[in-house]
């Protein structure tokens, strides 16, 4: 838990850096918010109850999916955006150091000004709690709070789902981009069961053609287009000696050849 507020502490420390872009983007979150509201208070002019609901209710449910809403995208947004930390790299990293890979993610990315949201939530619940028609004691009392709890952990686990399907659907071709961009070397192994060759083929090689399918191109790449230099050796006692192939591409790169 200490750890957790020392990144708490710095980002913190970071985003007051920048006061006025702060309480900009805490004002557009706490104005953006509340057209929802405005659009539930418009309905509601026109028909008094929806399936027996009245307006105060509805509000008082609605003040409370957001409070739980900004909790979770406040402190758990680093999944919600899990997209971005496998296509910039940061995942690779974050798989590197000694502590969790969740405790990672969620202090890596913390949201404060989602306090916007956050806030106009607890206005419209202090205004709905009084005119709602419920009598509060303490068991509903209770029962509020864990629904602003559970909530929160509720969309919690739907942005944790979320980081978790982002495995399968982030396409290789924009990994491969983005990692290549960040200085590494990516490129793919190709094995011809018939010749019984096997080609290095770089990134670069791969956008190519991908491109060239996508604009209504030829679907496969060709025999004849991979490159001789490229063939992956049989050395040493390594069926697969890709490194050979590695430094010829890493020669031509610093040479500036293709």
């Amino acid at each position: 838990m200490s750890l957790y507020m020392k990144y708490f502490s710095i980002q913190f420390k970071s985003i007051m850096q920048h006061k006025v872009s702060f309480y900009v983007m805490l004002t557009v979150q706490f104005l953006v918010s509340l057209t929802g509201y405005l659009a539930l208070y418009f309905m509601f002019t026109r028909f008094n109850q929806v399936e027996g609901f009245t307006f105060n209710e509805i509000i008082l449910c609605f003040a409370v999916m957001g409070m739980s809403f900004s909790i979770a995208e406040m402190f758990t947004r680093g999944f919600e955006v899990f997209a971005r930390f496998l296509g910039d790299g940061r995942f690779d990293r974050i798989l590197t150091r000694p502590r969790g890979v969740i405790f990672q993610i969620l202090a890596s990315q913390i949201e404060f000004h989602r306090l916007g949201r956050f806030t106009q939530s607890v206005i419209i619940l202090a205004y709905a709690i009084p005119v709602c028609g419920v009598e509060w004691t303490a068991d509903k009392i209770s029962v509020l709070v864990l629904m602003v709890s559970c909530g929160a952990v509720v969309f919690f686990c739907l942005f944790l789902t979320h980081a978790g399907i982002t495995f399968f659907t982030l396409h290789q071709m924009e990994f491969m981009e983005a990692f290549t961009k960040q200085g590494g070397i990516s490129f793919l192994l190709i094995s011809f069961h018939i010749t019984g060759e096997i080609f290095f083929l770089p990134c670069e090689d791969i956008k190519k053609f991908y491109d060239g399918a996508r604009n209504g191109g030829r679907k496969s790449i060709p025999y004849e287009a991979f490159d001789k230099a490229y063939i992956v050796p049989n050395k040493g006692g390594f069926p697969v000696h890709y490194l050979e192939a590695v430094n010829v591409y890493l020669k031509r790169k610093t040479a500036g050849k293709p």
